[in-house]
């Protein structure tokens, strides 16, 4: 065959094959065209009040909408996947009279995205609400600590849990520790170890500069008897309030070799809490009410004065704020201890209530915060400390064993979660 007709069918050839191929392969189109989305209530401008307001959207799209982000002042704080499209918004977590940016942002399967945003004025009335709780499988949430965005709960019997409460109405569960056998009855962070109060098994260190992901770096082991009930860090020392042994001075300079100093037990009660301000601790001593010690030098701490509360009443928490003590008393309610003199504490008044059963006291500004086991949380001022008066409470579900004050919302260790509550003068 002549080479021109075997060149003429070879191209014949592959135009056929080309052709049919060809012809099999689908066109792929590229989704270009956007969804559109609209917020169509709360309306734009609005004032709003009360507790959650529900955020209504519509969005659609030629291939159907994917998801609505929705955002508060550029924060993602929910995701609705299906229509219709419906975010349940707290609000009770905004200071009163502020002004928000709400937006929600469509998005189709090729990713095309659709932004609707409004303005609203919330406001808020004063009082006390109750923001969320959260629990996992605890036994008992006894005593907390709150720093940045993290709070950690000492669970007795059960080690201690890490939540990332940055979003107040929505804390998640980060992490756990639960290695040593003891009770974990108290917690304190400093930079960025945790240290436990481990009951019997004494203190454990953990580091927890990443919170989801805390790692044991030391532990120390108390003679005899020791019940660690609480800790206090300041500086290079961490203070430990022990029932039936009082307090111990722990060296912290090198956290890979934990050292006790020194051991201070003058009292005859349980020692339940401890905070240091420069040279002086104060212990709350169960029966022996409050102590305070010289600790400027850790070696040999050092008596200084004793507060004692009428009858029978048990120290079982306290705070201090500038030259008053605030002890939270089992069955005798709240004192209020000048300090002014150290070596003679006076009292200046006293808040009880029936069936008061004081378990934590903060105070910030002119009001303090209670924790008050089966009866939640009560709110006093102590502007006059000889006369002291009840401002609101709020009763929370479970057994509220302690509680932390910051920047308005109240974290409680409320026996079964970690509740969340919010006070607006």
């Amino acid at each position: 065959m002549p080479k021109l007709k075997l060149f003429s069918l070879a191209i014949a050839l592959t135009l056929a094959l080309v052709f049919i191929f060809g012809c099999g392969k689908k066109s792929v189109v590229s989704d270009l065209i956007p969804p559109t989305v609209q917020i169509t209530s709360p309306a734009d401008a609005s004032i709003l009040s009360g507790d959650t307001i529900f955020v209504n959207v519509t969005a659609s799209d030629n291939q159907g909408v994917a998801r609505v982000d929705f955002y508060v002042d550029g924060e993602t704080l929910f995701t609705d996947f299906s229509s219709p499209f419906i975010f349940p918004w707290l609000i009770l977590v905004y200071n009163d009279s502020t002004v928000h940016t709400l937006s929600a942002v469509a998005v189709d399967g090729a990713g095309n995205a659709d932004t609707f945003a409004i303005s609203v004025t919330v406001r808020v009335a004063p009082g006390v609400y109750f923001i969320s709780s959260t629990t996992t499988a605890a036994t008992s949430y006894y005593n907390l600590f709150v720093w940045g965005n993290y709070a950690a709960v000492a669970q007795q019997g059960n080690g201690i849990q890490i939540f990332d409460i940055s979003n107040p109405a929505n804390p998640q569960f980060l992490s756990s520790y639960n290695t040593g056998g003891g009770s974990a009855n108290g917690v304190f962070v400093s930079g960025n170890y945790l240290f436990i109060a481990y009951g019997a098994v004494g203190l454990h260190v953990l580091d927890v500069s990443n919170p989801a992901v805390p790692i044991y770096r030391s532990s120390l082991d108390l003679p005899g008897s020791a019940d660690v009930e609480n800790v206090f860090v300041s500086g290079n020392y961490a203070y430990l309030a022990a029932k039936n042994s009082g307090m111990y001075i722990v060296d912290l300079s090198n956290l890979d070799t934990l050292v006790a100093l020194s051991q201070y037990n003058l009292g005859s009660g349980n020692a339940f809490d401890v905070k240091v301000i420069d040279t002086l601790a104060y212990i709350a001593y169960g029966g022996e009410g409050l102590e305070i010690v010289n600790v400027k030098n850790p070696l040999i701490p050092a008596f200084v004065g004793r507060y004692t509360p009428a009858g029978s009443a048990l120290a079982r928490r306290l705070d201090v704020v500038g030259n008053r003590a605030y002890l939270a008393l089992q069955n005798a309610g709240l004192d209020i201890v000048s300090l002014a003199i150290p070596s003679a504490p006076v009292q200046l008044g006293n808040y009880n209530t029936t069936n008061s059963f004081f378990t934590g006291v903060q105070v910030d500004g002119n009001n303090a915060y209670l924790a008050n086991r089966d009866d939640g949380v009560q709110i006093v001022d102590v502007s006059i400390p000889a006369t002291p008066s009840s401002i609101t409470f709020f009763n929370t579900e479970g057994q509220a064993n302690n509680l932390i004050f910051r920047n308005s919302f109240i974290y409680v260790a409320d026996q079964s979660s970690l509740t969340l509550l919010r006070y607006v003068p």
